[in-house]
């Protein structure tokens, strides 16, 4: 790991004591968005390797550096990484991120987490150590909340047409597109949410989220679990034995 001169001298009546860096807020959120890009979108808490294969055997080849990490040393040798197109996404990220202003002046409660952020978005200075190891998730974050409004967005637009297909037992056959997908939190599998462009479909299954499709359409067979409104009263039809029709 590089070295990071986090703290700097300077001078007091009292002599010399040690002042952790600071970035500016702009430079904060730009670097959050280099960290994201370089690791593709992702998080990162401890350094990935490459799998070994014949080509690197005996070699510790890195595929991903924690955010933190390549935040630090960036800052350290001048942050020459940082693009344009960094600054860009790094301010989006700010306007997204100062809706949790706004959400304080509501009902909404805040985890300790989201407070500490909470007064960190509002700050003009951030220091390179303690505040951007809090910080340096947010691209993540970022990226997964803009998803989930998307989606929102979409599933509200196709609720006002959505019904519900089938009779309870039937087998049905449809061409969708996911709309949404998460491991299982209680089970080894998935949870889907899917549309055929008017029509919203549910189910679990016990394939890995990564083994379906994320934005190409594709034909699936199942049964007819039940018919159940979601949190918002749209109709939506779930399924049970979903298998990707071949």
């Amino acid at each position: 790991m590089t070295y990071v001169r986090a703290y700097r001298k300077v001078s007091t009546p009292d002599g010399e004591r040690n002042e952790e860096r600071t970035v500016s807020i702009e430079q904060a959120w730009a670097l959050i968005a280099m960290a994201d890009r370089i690791n593709d979108g992702r998080y990162v808490k401890v350094v990935e390797y490459a799998p070994i294969t014949e080509d690197n055997a005996g070699k510790d080849v890195i595929l991903y550096r924690p955010n933190r990490e390549l935040i630090r040393d960036s800052i350290d040798v001048g942050m020459p990484e940082v693009t344009e197109e960094d600054r860009v996404r790094g301010h989006a990220m700010s306007e997204h991120f100062q809706g949790l202003i706004f959400d304080t002046l509501g009902a909404k409660e805040f985890n300790d987490f989201d407070q500490k952020i909470l007064g960190l978005i509002q700050k003009s200075e951030i220091k390179i150590r303690t505040e951007m190891a809090y910080m340096a998730c947010l691209g993540s974050r970022y990226r997964k909340e803009i998803t989930r409004e998307r989606v929102a967005d979409r599933v509200g637009k196709i609720g006002t047409t959505s019904r519900f297909q089938g009779q309870v037992g039937d087998n049905l056959r449809r061409a969708v597109r996911v709309l949404s997908r998460f491991a299982g939190r209680t089970f080894v599998g998935s949870v889907v949410r899917a549309t055929d462009g008017e029509n919203l479909y549910f189910w679990t299954s016990s394939k890995t989220v990564d083994q379906w499709p994320d934005e190409n359409e594709f034909t699936v067979v199942g049964t007819v679990k039940s018919h159940s409104k979601d949190q918002n009263g749209h109709q939506e039809t779930r399924l049970t034995r979903v298998k990707i029709a071949t």
